[in-house]
């Protein structure tokens, strides 16, 4: 994981145009209920619990359908700089809407997991945990964990000083007492769920041993959703089998990072399908004021997606005015890049000889061959083989716990052409885009829009050159119009297989 405040450097670079307001939305096409890939007995409806994130500078609205930022109506709800509750000033937002994006192949099929605008493009999460045994998701289930569960730091300090002075809590706050620290036994759910720690010792949470939910910033949300309640009706993708749990936090501080939220999705691979050549992709409709005034391009080094504005004034009632701010979107954690362990002297036979689900785990032929070699447990050599690529960029190849920086950077407008909106119930759009291709294949390549005034090969980042250099490739060097963008970031390739478990962190950096 990277230090966040390098971040706000990158955006300095970013600082010269802007506007304002709500965009203009696009209506999807979802006429099609006769899709048969799924258990139609399971079926469940959206996603409805929502709660704002906002103990410091930002109020960034939070769904537990996948979605983030604005009201599923039409009006954005991320507002930085906050505004206190009953004051007459306007509040401005800097984003419009948000959600992660999930595309690989299987025997070399597309399935994909994404969401766009719900009502406008279709739905394919759920509240919920998935079923350990039948990888089902019931209605029931659904309707149960379709809230988002909340609390504090200072809730936390208090409930723990107030135990550790006198041994209980009289009061048990609504927030510890009911955090979803164990999934329900009977519904075969995880028996972790929201990470908590464990002061009594007991078997499971239980507040009145001192037990508190672990949390990071100074407020956390917390909330899980699949993608096998119903039908998807946004790619069209048959269920994968996926399982979000997400924490969303912030810290109250005196610097940057009181103008930043974090999510940290923690992503379990529950079904029985492996995914090659996956990518992991946030989406962002960043409506920087005005909508329909806006750039995007990014910092490849830093894995930052920006957005700022077209002109040095952001104009209209709900404008930031002169010196308008621009606002990234960051992968500090990306997804786990393949990585085995190799057995030197060919001591590996490429069989599960112990029937555990490993092939040649590094306790049994590794281990011995090592040990008859006369080697201490401490001096085991350690050979892996990766992809061969420095996939975090910090100069180090295959390291054992490498994670994936962002791979992909592409944007598109808000229209129906080869450029623009992902056609509803299509994965192969969605997996272009996840894969820095336009929706007829086509890669994306070098130079003026990247498509029909490109100048150059295949590109896996658009717009990746500060907007200042004349010589560089940004929108403004390309002469483009401004507009209402989305952009996707995304990192990838890797081996998503049944069992797996991935945590990325996202953070939202904001500066004048």
């Amino acid at each position: 994981m990277r230090h966040i405040k390098i971040f706000s450097l990158s955006l300095a670079l970013a600082l010269l145009f802007a506007m304002s307001a709500n965009a203009e939305k696009i209506k999807g096409v979802d006429d099609d209920p006769s899709m048969s890939h799924k258990r139609l007995s399971t079926r469940c409806v959206n996603a409805s619990a929502r709660a704002d994130l906002n103990v410091n500078n930002v109020r960034a609205r939070i769904m537990n359908g996948g979605d983030m930022w604005w009201d599923l109506v039409g009006s954005a709800r991320y507002e930085v700089p906050k505004v206190p509750d009953g004051s007459n000033e306007p509040k401005r937002h800097s984003l419009f809407a948000g959600s992660i994006w999930i595309g690989g192949l299987n025997n070399g099929n597309i399935l994909t997991a994404a969401q766009t605008y719900r009502q406008f493009g279709g739905n394919d999460f759920w509240p919920g945990p998935v079923d350990t045994l039948t990888l089902a998701v019931e209605d029931v289930d659904c309707q149960y964990w379709d809230r988002i569960f909340q609390v504090t730091r200072d809730e936390i300090i208090k409930f723990v000083d107030e135990f550790q002075a006198n041994g209980s809590v009289v009061e048990i706050p609504d927030e510890i007492a009911n955090w979803p620290a164990n999934g329900r036994k009977d519904q075969n759910e995880a028996h972790f769920m929201a990470p908590y720690i464990n002061v009594g010792g007991g078997p499971g949470y239980d507040p009145s041993a001192g037990d508190y939910p672990d949390i990071r910033g100074d407020q956390a949300l917390w909330y899980v959703y699949n993608d096998v309640g119903n039908l998807k009706t946004e790619t069209g993708s048959p269920e994968i089998g996926l399982e979000f749990r997400t924490m969303a936090f912030a810290f109250a501080t005196n610097d940057e990072i009181n103008n930043m939220p974090f999510y940290q999705p923690t992503i379990f691979n529950r079904g029985q399908k492996q995914l090659d050549s996956t990518y992991f992709g946030q989406w962002v409709d960043a409506d920087l004021g005005y909508a329909f005034d806006d750039y995007v391009g990014c910092d490849v080094a830093r894995g930052l997606g920006i957005c700022y504005n077209g002109d040095n004034f952001d104009d209209g009632a709900f404008g930031y005015g002169t010196n308008p701010p621009s606002v990234g979107v960051d992968f500090f954690e990306g997804p786990k890049a393949d990585l085995e362990v190799v057995f030197p002297g060919g001591t590996g036979d490429g069989k599960d000889n112990d029937k555990d689900g490993l092939v040649d785990e590094m306790d049994t032929t590794y281990y011995s061959y090592y040990r008859k070699l006369g080697y201490k447990p401490s001096e085991m050599p350690i050979i892996y083989e990766g992809d061969g690529k420095d996939n975090n960029r910090n100069g180090e190849k295959d390291e054992p716990t490498e994670d994936i920086a962002m791979s992909k950077f592409v944007y598109y407008n808000n229209d129906f052409s080869q450029t623009g909106n992902p056609r509803s119930k299509n994965p192969s759009d969605y997996y272009n885009y996840l894969t820095a291709h336009w929706k007829n294949g086509d890669p994306i390549k070098y130079g003026g829009n990247g498509f029909t005034t490109a100048t150059g090969g295949p590109a896996d980042f658009m717009f990746p050159d500060d907007p200042r250099d004349p010589s560089g490739w940004s929108e403004v060097t390309a002469n483009n119009q401004p507009g209402d963008r989305r952009f996707l970031q995304s990192a990838g390739p890797f081996t998503l297989k049944p069992g797996a478990v991935n945590q990325v962190t996202i953070g939202v950096v904001w500066a004048r």
